[in-house]
């Protein structure tokens, strides 16, 4: 069976952070792009990413995948058409990625409650306001502090995280096992052997 992921982009989004996992997906299956307004995304760079797909259109039991990028999510943390799009999504059993403000996002849905994930609104990462203001959207996640993390078909990811990120969605989706992906990351952070 092809593997299907599907990657919400939105306002303020950071695309470059989902780009590997788009990449390394991609070679495995189909990845779609869709957006909440259904408009082109244009990224920090300027890059244009139209959306193969109407937000309003996605059948979520489609997909084995949902990945969500970093960026400034203040268009979509009121949303609770996301939230509740996202409860879906982990309802049916998708492996869900959220790297850098994307696990807020997660967080926000109230899917973390019991999972072990990373995230960079720390003491250590962030400043002291937005670690007040979003700590109520952790309670009941389980903090661990590292460059990925996998826990119940939820990944999640620091903001430079991207290629274990990609890759850590594929062995969740079992594209990959795990001496392939020690083998690509390898390859990624000391160049080729």
């Amino acid at each position: 069976m092809t593997k299907r992921t599907l990657v919400l982009l939105y306002p303020g989004a950071i695309s470059y952070e989902v780009m590997y996992a788009i990449e390394c997906l991609g070679a495995y299956g189909k990845v779609d792009i869709t957006t909440p307004e259904n408009h082109n995304h244009t990224d920090s760079s300027g890059l244009r990413i139209c959306p193969t797909v109407n937000f309003e259109d996605v059948c979520i039991t489609d997909y084995q995948a949902l990945l969500i990028p970093g960026g400034n999510p203040d268009s979509i943390m009121g949303s609770d058409q996301i939230a509740s799009f996202i409860q879906k999504a982990h309802e049916s059993s998708l492996v869900i990625g959220g790297i850098c403000a994307g696990v807020l996002v997660l967080a926000r849905s109230g899917i973390l409650k019991g999972v072990k994930i990373t995230h960079d609104y720390t003491e250590k990462y962030a400043p002291e306001s937005s670690v007040q203001l979003t700590r109520p959207y952790w309670e009941g996640a389980i903090y661990e502090e590292s460059l990925v993390q996998v826990d119940k078909r939820i990944v999640t990811a620091m903001p430079n995280g991207y290629v274990d990120f990609g890759l850590a969605v594929a062995e969740a989706l079992e594209l990959l096992d795990r001496k392939q992906k020690q083998f690509i990351l390898s390859y990624h952070k000391q160049g080729a052997h």
